[in-house]
């Protein structure tokens, strides 16, 4: 039988073991005690770079850290997506995706050293963006239906614009191209600049584009958008219809969306989510979105999840139907 002493150093170990179970990890508790990395996997001065420096302000202000932008703008964002995964999981590092990082990439690249659907913890949907289909404005179509009419009245004869050999513009035009059953001649590009201005110099003429980079051209009468590659109308253009209004239901918009390396605490997580959405709703962060011809979303962690499958898997089919893969 344990002496009494015995008994209460046991009743005590026992009680610091539950405690210890109770409580949550001291970096949740203390958590943030330093500044924090906000990975961006493009260069300075791309859309998603803004994003970021926009949202790293807000967050900052609120988290009472630093929130520091750094670029690692390599390989379509697998560079950032590696050091990303590989990175302690403790809430000081995060990862600002979209469509190129977490749908486009994994399925293009062949020899990724992490599985992007395990490797990191989803935060919240930021943002999305229409995409565009755009013309030079000696096109013979003024929308997507009199551009199908005019190509199926001239196989082979026209070609399409993109910024490179498996990019979000190449895909999402072949995803176009087969569902309207059209024989268009791609000519690639060695980024979004050069292949627009292809387009405004009318050779390729056509090629689908981000709002952002073409709105201004457009209502100059630079460019013409002939239609509005999303789930809806622009607010932006509300006089543009969509492509499923013109009957392709196909949506190429682009989005941003925050995650960190999977085993992050969960608190951590939730308190990145609300620092994340307070951000996204401050009404400078709103007013400069706006400007930008982006929207706001602020989703679960658990809606992302669901979104990324969705984008994953759809962009997934089409880059496998064109036997598409990239060394790396």
């Amino acid at each position: 039988m344990p002496s009494p002493s015995q008994f209460v150093r046991a009743v005590a170990i026992a009680v610091c073991a539950v405690l210890a179970l109770a409580a949550p990890p001291a970096v949740a508790q203390a958590w943030p005690t330093k500044p924090i990395t906000l990975v961006v996997p493009f260069p300075a001065g791309g859309t998603t770079d803004v994003l970021a420096r926009i949202f790293a302000e807000r967050m900052s202000a609120d988290l009472g850290q630093r929130v520091v932008v750094e670029n690692r703008g390599t390989a379509g964002g697998t560079t950032a997506a590696a050091h990303v995964a590989r990175s302690a999981p403790d809430g000081y590092t995060l990862f600002i995706s979209n469509v190129s990082t977490h749908a486009l990439a994994p399925n293009l690249y062949k020899n990724l050293t992490y599985d992007t659907l395990t490797a990191f913890a989803p935060v919240t949907l930021m943002t999305t963006s229409a995409g565009v289909l755009i013309a030079h404005p000696s096109f013979k179509a003024a929308d997507a239906r009199e551009l199908v009419a005019l190509v199926k009245a001239n196989p082979g004869k026209f070609n399409y614009a993109s910024p490179g050999n498996g990019t979000g513009g190449h895909l999402g035009m072949e995803r176009f191209r087969a569902m309207a059953g059209l024989d268009m001649v791609h000519i690639p590009f060695n980024g979004s600049g050069p292949s627009r201005n292809a387009v405004l110099a009318g050779e390729p003429p056509v090629m689908f584009e981000n709002i952002q980079t073409t709105i201004s051209l457009h209502k100059t009468g630079k460019l013409r958008v002939l239609a509005v590659a999303a789930d809806r109308r622009s607010p932006a253009l509300p006089d543009v219809p969509t492509m499923a209004e013109q009957g392709f239901p196909l949506n190429v918009s682009s989005w941003t969306a925050f995650f960190v390396p999977a085993g992050t605490p969960q608190p951590v997580i939730d308190r990145i989510h609300k620092s994340a959405v307070a951000a996204l709703r401050h009404e400078d962060t709103q007013r400069r979105l706006a400007d930008l011809s982006t929207e706001s979303v602020g989703s679960t962690p658990a809606e992302l999840a669901a979104f990324v499958k969705s984008e994953y898997d759809g962009w997934g089919g089409i880059i496998r139907s064109l036997g598409l893969k990239i060394d790396n």
